[in-house]
């Protein structure tokens, strides 16, 4: 149950557009679900990510992330590798800004690799860091009512 206080502000995912279905489109699936499957590909981590990209997930809600500290955990992991971007994506739940994932772009795939296997198997605080690379997504079944968080 969500308090009062907390869904006063969702006019902004309310749909804007009506939809024409037919019945057997509505027995598939929800109509809204029509209408929020763009927003839901939209929302996809994965659908920025390349073959020189790794993404990070379940950071602790207390960590500070910044650039400088992904930059610092890669480094460790892998000193010749050459980081291209770093980009902290936050969660839209709470009021505090929480890190939902970050995408780190490198120069070379073998860098890729090698961070997340450095990666793989690291707590943070009470936290499993969870490094994938574009090869998960196509591993991972997702089906049209799998929500990103």
């Amino acid at each position: 149950m969500v308090p009062d206080f907390e869904a006063q502000d969702i006019e902004h995912l309310l749909p804007k557009s009506t939809l024409e279905l037919t019945d057997e489109q509505m027995k598939k699936r929800h109509p809204l679900e029509y209408i929020y499957e763009p927003m839901r590909k939209m929302a996809d981590p994965f659908i920025t990510m390349t073959d020189y990209s790794l993404i990070l997930f379940n950071f602790p809600d207390s960590l500070k992330v910044t650039d400088k500290y992904i930059h610092d955990l890669c480094m460790k992991q892998d000193e010749s590798a050459i980081i291209k971007d770093i980009n902290i994506f936050h969660s839209m739940v709470k009021k505090e800004p929480k890190v939902a994932y970050v995408i780190i772009d490198f120069e070379h795939v073998a860098s890729v690799d090698s961070v997340k296997r450095g990666l793989y198997g690291t707590w943070i605080q009470d936290k499993l860091l969870k490094p994938k690379t574009l090869k998960y997504r196509s591993m991972e079944d997702f089906n049209s009512r799998t929500v990103m968080i």
